[in-house]
């Protein structure tokens, strides 16, 4: 995986937050590539919660790279450490599932590779200060 890649951070104006590789930073729209969202919510117990998901199944589409209109951008932002790890290894799976799929394998495990996007995922939650409204 390419070490250089440059992740960035959107708010949507549809209120999404989407991590994604920034490729090119055009006038009127962003060009990025596999896309995430992160979701944060409040659990029964009260308890911040946060998940990640592919935004666009990117494995889906002939061509993955995406024009995101800069109309539909609230902000954009560095990502933290901890959000870019994540990121990288929340692609990584996505990569290997690619992969397996096109191999016709589609019963590999990943459960270490979860465990550690879960703790990470965690840790960002720790230290993060939400207020309820």
């Amino acid at each position: 995986m390419d070490d250089q890649m440059n992740v960035t951070f959107l708010r949507l104006l549809s209120g999404e937050n989407v991590v994604a590789q920034l490729l090119e930073d055009h006038d009127t729209f962003l060009t990025i590539t596999y896309p995430i969202v992160v979701h944060t919510d409040i659990d029964e117990m009260g308890r911040p919660m946060m998940g990640i998901a592919e935004w666009i199944p990117t494995s889906m589409l002939a061509d993955k790279n995406l024009d995101v209109s800069k109309e539909l951008i609230v902000l954009s932002a560095a990502p933290s450490d901890k959000l870019i790890n994540i990121y990288r290894l929340f692609l990584e799976k996505i990569m290997a599932t690619e992969q397996s799929i096109k191999d016709g394998d589609t019963s590999k495990e990943s459960d270490d590779m979860e465990s550690e996007i879960g703790e990470d995922l965690l840790e960002i939650l720790k230290n993060t200060k939400r207020t309820l409204h």
